[in-house]
């Protein structure tokens, strides 16, 4: 049986220990793979916390690098009007298919920022607000309903009634709080939101030229 050195071994042992594929350890230290996976044997795979702990460093940096920039930001009405007509750019349904303004998502935050934004930006009638919630069948509606009602502060009588689906393959997304959309009967409204979204693009295309 061939014999290897005892940094050999140590060197396999950390990079098993950091993550890396036995195979790719193979590769690197021009071992089999066999031999690696005996030399690992007992050994945790998967990052040290160490290392755990430098990444979620390193990766709260990277988020928090260019945070400043909304230090120069004047959240008034005209920017509202602005920040509310992109997401609804992105994420709105659009004239002639839905005649008024619809907003779907099933990221909380998402819904709260818009609605924030919408509230800001234009004169609206609270009660002209309504909000349809699709949720799956093993998950308590009443809790949901209530959960929604307070965060977007909209009375749980102008909730529709919720469209109940059967949840789909083995992944489930972490504290799933159903697929929420907001509408607005306006079509005025929505048509200034998809005009703001439209010479946003465009004028954004002129400058990157």
């Amino acid at each position: 049986m061939q014999r290897y050195p005892a940094h050999f071994v140590n060197q396999a042992r950390r990079l098993a220990s950091d993550g890396l594929p036995y195979g790719e350890i193979a590769k690197k230290l021009n071992i089999s793979r066999a031999q690696i996976s005996t030399w690992c044997i007992g050994l945790s795979k998967g990052p040290s916390s160490s290392v755990i702990r430098t990444h979620q460093k390193r990766r709260k940096l990277l988020l928090n690098s260019e945070n400043n920039i909304l230090n120069m930001i004047n959240f008034d009405k005209n920017n509202a009007k602005i920040f509310c007509g992109i997401l609804y750019g992105c994420e709105g349904s659009k004239y002639p298919a839905t005649n008024g303004v619809a907003f779907a998502n099933a990221d909380p935050e998402l819904i709260l920022c818009f609605l924030t934004l919408f509230r800001k930006a234009f004169s609206i009638k609270e009660t002209k607000f309504r909000v349809h919630l699709q949720i799956h069948n093993n998950q308590n509606y009443e809790e949901l309903l209530a959960y929604w009602s307070g965060l977007l502060n909209i009375p749980k009588l102008q909730f529709y009634k919720p469209t109940i689906t059967e949840p789909h393959g083995r992944k489930h997304r972490k504290k799933y709080q159903g697929t929420c959309t907001i509408r607005y009967c306006d079509y005025k409204l929505q048509l200034k939101l998809i005009g703001i979204f439209e010479e946003f693009m465009r004028k954004s295309s002129l400058q990157g030229g």
